[in-house]
């Protein structure tokens, strides 16, 4: 009944040949070394990414008071320079030499250096000789990392005392490089009444807003279990908010993903992930965030890796986080045999990042979802809630529509059929499957010719995993 022949692919565009891009990736965690980056950087920079997350290391790279060592990190900021990719720098965590907290928390995770003027001073220093030492290399830094979240702030969150921090962290990076941009926030909680105590004191020294989002569907925000707006309207409010303050800070999205596997650690753990679900996360993820107007997307991770998030815990495989696009292998052991592996969710960002790269723009096309009489077919009615929707202006010129159902990732799977009608749009598309960037052309059975540009195409194949027309 449905006749879809492949035509082709959408081709690989690499990370060099990427000027402008509203995709990113994580690369964080390296300054407790829980994976080997070595052989990364080849397969990162054939994804066609552009914005690289990296964490700074306070407690590696200063282990005596006053000298800095950034020998480990130069290797990884300029591995990505030289793979054609941008790298950003969240400045964290705590520092053992100023903090007896940080005993036994991995990089001393979610102790912020605020209690005493040695730490703050130490604190400024370090900040400003990063900001020095990268100048040319690096020049995006983020203030901390979830600063909202107990985990990250252990002594207790407080909205105002974070945006005081943000704003002497600002200050001190702006010493060693005036041209940098500062991110802050990095807020996972979507708590506006925190972020809006430290705006109060941070907006004038800020350049953007980051927040990080885990939500077992993309399209709606979840904490704790509990199903709370929409993440149109989250955006929408986040958006509002800053503005109040000021509408040039960016809203970028910095940390979100899932597992490929099930895990019983970390963010949406416990569920029944699979290669394919964790695929279809990441296309409705990034596309959810690219609508509701971010300045880019950061997918975590680049890799699967042990996470000993804070405390330090024995190896054993609940205590991995299987969230990358490149899969790692273990022995028997549990040990890092050294080689990864590409998964499907891999071949979906570079599709995602071929198609929104250097130039590509969200528009309006008039193409209208229809009712369709149909026999022994069900079919989704145009009217479906679920149903989401991108048009969007290629770089090379084309006009292109993408277009899924939200259903429930873990429990539901959606492959159906669907109708419309396209005004004035010419040729016939070809029908992209962004999961792995084959295209289709579509069979003359799905076309009615209205006349030589108008048209409806016919019982057009849609899924809860992001398909596009290519006009």
């Amino acid at each position: 009944m449905f006749t879809y022949k492949k035509v082709g692919k959408i081709p690989v565009v690499r990370s060099k040949d990427v000027v402008s891009s509203p995709v990113g990736i994580g690369f964080e965690k390296l300054d407790r070394d829980v994976f080997d980056p070595t052989e990364c950087y080849k397969p990162l920079s054939e994804l066609g990414v552009k914005w690289v997350r990296i964490q700074s290391g306070w407690q590696k790279t200063e282990q005596k008071k006053g000298e800095y060592d950034f020998a480990w990190l130069d290797k990884i900021v300029d591995n990505l320079i030289d793979s054609g990719m941008t790298p950003w720098m969240c400045l964290c965590y705590g520092n053992i030499l100023y903090d007896n907290r940080c005993e036994g928390l991995a990089g001393g995770m979610g102790c912020p250096p605020i209690h005493n003027d040695e730490m703050k001073t130490a604190w400024a220093n370090y900040c400003t000789a990063v900001a020095k030492h990268f100048l040319g290399r690096v020049a995006h830094f983020e203030v901390w990392n979830e600063p909202d979240g107990e985990w990250c702030w252990r002594h207790g969150v407080n909205g105002t005392e974070y945006g005081n921090f943000a704003r002497d962290t600002a200050l001190a990076v702006k010493n060693g490089n005036p041209d940098a941009e500062i991110f802050a926030g990095a807020f996972c909680s979507r708590d506006l009444n925190w972020l809006n105590s430290a705006l109060k004191i941070m907006a004038p020294h800020i350049d953007a807003v980051t927040y990080h989002d885990y939500s077992i569907n993309p399209e709606y925000n979840q904490f704790d279990g509990i199903e709370q707006e929409t993440l149109a309207d989250f955006q929408r409010n986040l958006r509002a908010l800053i503005d109040m303050y000021n509408p040039s800070i960016d809203i970028i999205q910095g940390e979100t993903g899932c597992h490929s596997e099930n895990s019983l650690y970390g963010a949406v753990e416990g569920c029944n992930w699979t290669e394919e679900k964790q695929t279809k996360l990441l296309l409705r993820r990034i596309l959810s965030d690219y609508k509701g107007g971010v300045r880019f997307s950061s997918y975590f991770t680049a890799v699967d890796m042990f996470e000993p998030m804070g405390e330090r815990a024995d190896k054993n495989r609940e205590k991995f986080g299987f969230y990358g696009v490149l899969g790692a292998q273990f022995d028997e052991n549990e040990n890092f045999l050294g080689t990864y592996y590409k998964k499907p969710s891999y071949y979906a960002l570079q599709t995602l990042s071929a198609i929104l790269c250097n130039g590509t723009q969200k528009t309006k096309l008039p193409i209208q979802f229809m009712n369709t009489a149909v026999r022994w077919q069900t079919t989704i009615s145009p009217q479906d809630s679920r149903i989401n929707r991108l048009d969007l202006s290629l770089a090379n010129g084309k006009k292109a529509m993408i277009y899924w159902v939200a259903s429930d990732i873990l429990t539901e799977r959606v492959d159906t059929t669907i109708s419309m009608h396209a005004v004035n749009m010419g040729n016939v598309p070809q029908l992209v499957d962004l999961a792995d960037g084959n295209i289709y052309e579509i069979g003359e059975e799905h076309i009615k010719r209205i006349n030589e540009t108008d048209y409806d195409l016919i019982k057009i194949k849609i899924t809860d995993s992001p398909l596009m027309l290519l006009f």
